[in-house]
């Protein structure tokens, strides 16, 4: 079983290899694991969440997006 929680900036490189696992089915170089570090960062930086899926300590997959909800009268009465 996996444990969500937000996300925190040391976990960047994990993320990134999550990233990598789940779109690329190729071996990538050092300056191709920068660029997608790079990206995922910029990603998760224009994300107003970022949440992290975690086994044992270990970040297996990550979620963010942007959520604009406005408040709504009539459905808070």
């Amino acid at each position: 079983m996996f444990t969500v929680r937000a996300y925190e900036k040391e976990n960047l490189k994990e993320c990134m290899q999550c990233l990598y696992k789940a779109f690329f089915k190729c071996d990538v170089g050092d300056n191709d694991k920068q660029f997608l570090q790079d990206y995922t960062q910029v990603l998760i930086e224009k994300s107003n969440f970022t949440y992290v899926a975690e086994i044992e300590g270990i970040v297996v997959g990550f979620i963010c997006g942007t959520f604009q909800k406005k408040f709504d009268k009539a459905l808070a009465k």
